[in-house]
């Protein structure tokens, strides 16, 4: 009798298997994106790796990436110098985030931006930042970004970043020959509620910032977030209801980058918005959002599984 009930389990748990593959799975869609959700307060008790404000510590720095700029400056070679501005820069990143001061956090920032230059577009390209590629007879894309180019463990490379990169506009002009930088550090996105700002992140360092408006009464939550849906022309569902792209009542614009539907994140992203006057704001219901045209850019760099860390 025994025997008899183990193989009837047995095959009880067999079909269950294969049903579980057969049956369909439901397309994620930006059910809630606009509705309200989880309290923000409900967050994990990390936030993620962006330290906490520390103005003495930002002060110590500031100083020593000074010094490593001193000591670029009478490099013996270029690939030193290209070195020394790369340490620089990261700690000058890490000063711009324990800065207590808004205004001293963005003149930080800029200076990080200015050091990017030097050390993500010099010529000839830092080994350290980018594989190369050449530019080969059928060579495509989509091809590159996503069956050859992924060699650095957590590194995707969508197409309209390799784009931006290498600073061309149309890829259809792309000549036979062209060596292509390709980058070997992780892309992610850093959003401060505080200051309305979203940075994007190479490697962990803010690389291009934009102005964000967020959730009204603290609604946009905190913490470590995933990019999981990416719909272009967004519809929008709320309250059973589905309000087709471009309706006045859809407020979603023209770009979708929804979060890992997880307790704190259901229904939350980043996206576009039909009210530009709400950038710089706290007017959502939760999202992050973004002018259409810079949603448009970040949609076009941003993978699916690319992390976004949310602060105060």
């Amino acid at each position: 009798m025994a025997r008899f009930i183990f193989y009837v389990l047995v095959l009880a748990g067999i079909a269950y298997g294969g049903w579980s593959l057969l049956r369909p799975s439901a397309t994620p869609v930006p059910l809630a994106a606009e509705e309200p959700g989880p309290a923000a307060s409900a967050r994990p008790a990390s936030s993620g790796p962006v330290p906490e404000a520390d103005a003495e510590v930002a002060g110590q720095l500031v100083a020593r990436a000074d010094a490593l700029l001193a000591d670029a400056g009478s490099a013996t070679s270029l690939a030193q110098a290209i070195e020394l501005k790369d340490r620089a820069r990261r700690i000058l990143w890490d000063a711009a985030l324990r800065s207590g001061s808004v205004v001293e956090a963005d003149a930080l920032t800029k200076r990080v931006e200015a050091l990017n230059e030097d050390v993500l577009f010099s010529e000839p390209p830092a080994p350290a930042r980018f594989h190369l590629h050449e530019f080969r007879p059928g060579d495509r894309l989509w091809t590159l970004c996503y069956r050859t180019f992924p060699k650095d463990p957590g590194v995707k490379v969508e197409p309209g970043f390799l784009l931006w990169v290498n600073g061309i506009s149309d890829p259809r002009k792309i000549q036979e020959g062209r060596v292509l930088r390709v980058p070997r550090d992780e892309l992610s996105v850093l959003v401060r509620k505080s200051q309305y700002r979203l940075w994007v992140l190479l490697g962990g360092v803010a690389l291009r910032s934009f102005a964000v408006g967020i959730g009204a009464n603290d609604k946009t939550p905190e913490g470590i977030f995933e990019i999981e849906t990416k719909i272009e022309r967004p519809d929008w569902y709320a309250e059973g209801r589905r309000v087709p792209f471009g309706h006045a009542d859809n407020p979603l614009g023209t770009r979708w980058m929804g979060f890992r539907r997880t307790k704190q994140a259901a229904g939350y992203g980043i996206h576009g918005t039909s009210e530009p006057d709400t950038i710089g704001k706290a007017a959502s219901q939760g999202c992050v959002r973004m002018l259409n045209r810079d949603s448009e850019e970040l949609f076009s760099w941003v993978a699916a599984g690319t992390k976004v860390t949310i602060t105060r």
